[in-house]
């Protein structure tokens, strides 16, 4: 056991001083950008072997490195070792979370394959100091991407992934199931994909569990599977973390080379930028470069930019100078496609009936619904059996417990037709008379507050209605109730709304 950890150890020690001179020969910036975490070096019966991600990569290496990659091989093992070259696509897997000064963050996810050897870099994140890995002094110098034949893992894992950071697989677009709640956004984000800058920013946004992370991972995703971009991907708390890093450090000059010498960057949760005003002012130069260069970015946060005025006029009017997306909550009908989906993932035998009851119960955030799938799925392993509908609507009971039958946009337009004394046909016409448009615009705010529809799915309920039209109708109706306004009834009185509202929720609760 001893003479094989020797060996080992020995093994390591020679790819690392291949790698530590190779890093010498072009300088630790070329070498960081060429032989980043999509290669690794590695030493295999007897031989060198330079390993990459991708046929393309592993070219670019070979006609571009390959003098001094013998060199450093030869300066280490004399002149007859010999060179290698292999592809691993495991390499080019996507990127692992990490954990940073405030907390578990998103890592930087960055491709470089377009960079020419004199291109100027663009790194992947901070280091990980020697003390926190625990490798050889050399295997840190060579920035830990050895591996000696099938005994060691790679330490650039080590470095890639801080201890305590959990690897995850990163979402894409053809996993996104499409429906009224996201289709623009989706559809956005491929014509920016395929012709990046024309769209410029592209800012979406929506309340938790719309999908926005999963958009965005996507268009990395897919960006990165195109090739010959460089791209970065990150949150707002990550962005501010290395910016204050970089103002410490006096480091601020290659801070800047980096996030505006890229093609396309992505930053989530920019909501976080508020009351960080030198933050904010980097930002907005960095976009406005990269939009000047014709490069693309990407923001997303949890609200509207007419409810993020805290981050400034200025970054505000730069950001709905491009296109802005908002993602709403699942409308029943993509609700059920995505729990059958996330049902045939964990191989979930469920009937169209329990997907129907399941997609009435349940709210329009796709992480609830993630987390009640893998209720029901722990349930029926634990059971080693298939679920029945019985058992089905008491894990709904348990986790939506509801005093009354569940609301509907039918019980909705039953009890506002009845109050008001119209027909549903009448309710749902284009007319303007406030005979009609008032009802309309209280069955849009009663589905908005005991309802889990999509704007889009009530719009289209109630008349084929753009979302914004039941936007505004519920921003009116919450002034009426705040206010106490009166409105006419069929009686040909007027009534304060708050009792309107009451009653017609004693009659939704009562059926």
């Amino acid at each position: 056991m001893k003479e094989t950890q020797e060996v080992i150890y020995r093994d390591t020690d020679i790819v690392s001083k291949v790698v530590a001179q190779l890093e010498r020969q072009l300088g630790a910036e070329r070498f960081d950008t060429w032989f980043g975490t999509e290669t690794r070096i590695e030493l295999a019966r007897g031989e060198i072997c330079v390993v990459a991600d991708s046929d393309f990569r592993m070219e670019r290496l070979r006609k571009t490195f390959l003098r001094e990659i013998q060199s450093a091989v030869t300066a280490t093992l004399g002149p007859d070792a010999n060179v290698a070259f292999r592809i691993d696509p495991e390499l080019s897997a996507e990127p692992s979370e990490s954990q940073g000064t405030a907390g578990a963050e998103r890592s930087i996810a960055l491709v470089d394959n377009s960079a020419e050897p004199n291109a100027a870099p663009v790194a992947a994140g901070p280091r990980v100091s020697a003390a926190s890995t625990g490798a050889p002094t050399e295997a840190n110098a060579a920035r830990g991407k050895i591996r000696s034949g099938s005994q060691l893992t790679s330490l650039s894992q080590s470095f890639a992934r801080p201890e305590g950071a959990a690897g995850r697989k990163f979402a894409n677009l053809q996993t996104l199931q499409r429906g009224t709640s996201n289709q623009v956004a989706i559809r956005a984000a491929e014509i920016m994909l395929r012709s990046p800058g024309t769209i410029n920013p592209l800012f979406v946004h929506g309340p938790s569990g719309t999908g926005k992370t999963h958009l965005l991972e996507g268009i990395w995703v897919e960006a990165r599977r195109r090739g010959g971009r460089r791209v970065i991907y990150l949150s707002a708390e990550q962005f501010t973390t290395y910016f204050l890093q970089a103002l410490r450090g006096s480091g601020l000059p290659n801070f800047r080379q980096k996030y505006r010498g890229v093609d396309l960057l992505i930053i989530d949760d920019i909501q976080f930028f508020e009351g960080k005003q030198a933050t904010i002012t980097e930002l907005l130069h960095t976009i406005e470069t990269l939009q000047r260069e014709g490069r693309q970015v990407v923001l997303a946060a949890d609200r509207s930019p007419t409810e993020l005025s805290s981050l400034g006029a200025e970054l505000l009017a730069r950001i709905q100078s491009g296109l802005v997306c908002a993602l709403e909550s699942l409308d029943r009908k993509t609700r059920r496609a995505v729990l059958e989906q996330m049902a045939q993932l964990r191989d979930l035998q469920l009937t169209e009936q329990d997907l129907d009851v399941i997609a009435d119960r349940t709210p329009g955030d796709a992480r609830q619904l993630t987390g009640l799938i893998n209720r029901l799925w722990a349930t029926s392993e634990a059971h080693d059996a298939a679920l029945s509908h019985e058992q089905i609507v008491t894990i709904l009971d348990d986790l939506y417990p509801v005093s009354s039958a569940v609301v509907k946009l039918d019980d909705i337009q039953r009890v506002v037709c009845d109050e008001f004394g119209i027909d549903a046909t009448t309710l749902k016409s284009s007319q303007r008379s406030r005979r009609i448009s008032y009802p309309r615009m209280l069955a849009m705010w009663l589905a908005r507050k005991h309802t889990q529809a999509a704007l889009a799915e009530i719009g289209d309920f109630f008349g084929r209605k753009s979302h914004s039209t039941v936007v505004s109708a519920q921003l009116k109706v919450s002034n009426w109730v705040n206010d106490g306004e009166e409105i006419d009834t069929p009686q040909q009185t007027r009534r304060d709304v708050r009792l309107i509202v009451k009653r017609l929720e004693q009659q939704l609760h009562a059926s």
